[in-house]
């Protein structure tokens, strides 16, 4: 039936509302129809990214007037999501500060099993980066595929905080290239809230419209590489990444991503 993509983080600011953002765009390109929901109790960053350009995001309210998970909410977003029409992904931006007590309910109320069960394809996605936050970011990795191991992990490795550490699971590595430019047009494109399409369409120079065309064809290669718009892929949670053109893939095992600290990239 449907995909369903939970984006998980629990270190905040690494980008993780960013890459769920990315994720949306890239499913729109491949013509998918995508349902999206903020469920970050304190900034709701996908929401303002997402419903500035028009694309369709619903918040959701998780905690109660207590600052506590209400399982009642979370039991009426199961709802909706195990109701997804059929071909269509949903995308899900868990908070960080909801973290912790969101894999709690999801692992005590076997949400993935129950979904998987009832024929939709369930994939956790989380960001790993450099710097400071390598080692929170790989703390937050490590829960989810000790907690979840019959569910598919997705590692978004996000180099605009220094060198990214290796991960197993299968990766998606943002790209760099001209890092000081690139990641420049990056920035301003979040901090105006555009999509790609949009920020190609308006971009001030033929050199800056290039360089953010060779940035979303080169990360919409590596997110179709890990075969998520494969239509065979089983709900029972077996995967194999591909490298886009049906072959399998030893992702996560590339070039590490690299390279000075830089100030952008870290929404979400």
């Amino acid at each position: 039936m449907s995909k369903i993509h939970f984006v998980l983080q629990g270190k905040g600011g690494v980008g993780k509302s960013m890459c769920a953002f990315f994720l949306i765009q890239f499913l729109r390109r491949h013509g998918r129809e995508v349902l999206a929901f903020d469920a970050d109790p304190v900034n709701a960053t996908l929401y303002a990214f997402a419903s500035s350009v028009g694309y369709p995001v619903e918040r959701v309210e998780l905690l109660d007037e207590a600052d506590m998970l209400d399982p009642r909410r979370f039991d009426l977003l199961v709802d909706q999501l195990s109701r997804q029409p059929e071909r269509a992904h949903a995308v899900v931006d868990n908070g960080s500060s909801s973290f912790l007590a969101a894999m709690g309910y999801l692992r005590e109320s076997g949400v993935f099993d129950l979904l998987r069960e009832n024929g939709h394809t369930v994939y956790a996605h989380t960001v790993i980066t450099g710097g400071q936050a390598a080692r929170d970011t790989l703390n937050g990795l490590e829960m989810l595929e000790k907690v979840f191991p019959g569910t598919p992990v997705i590692v978004w490795r996000n180099p605009f905080f220094g060198e990214v550490p290796p991960a197993k699971s299968p990766c998606i590595n943002l790209p760099e290239g001209n890092r000081s430019l690139s990641f420049r047009d990056v920035e301003l494109i979040l901090a105006e809230k555009l999509s790609f399409e949009d920020a190609m369409r308006q971009a001030e120079s033929l050199m800056v419209r290039e360089r953010l065309k060779t940035y979303w064809n080169r990360l919409c290669e590596a997110i179709e590489a890990t075969g998520i718009l494969r239509e065979d892929d089983p709900p029972s949670g077996g995967y194999v990444p591909t490298d886009g053109n049906g072959e399998e893939s030893s992702a996560g095992e590339g070039d590490h991503n690299g390279g000075e600290q830089h100030e952008g990239g870290g929404n979400g």
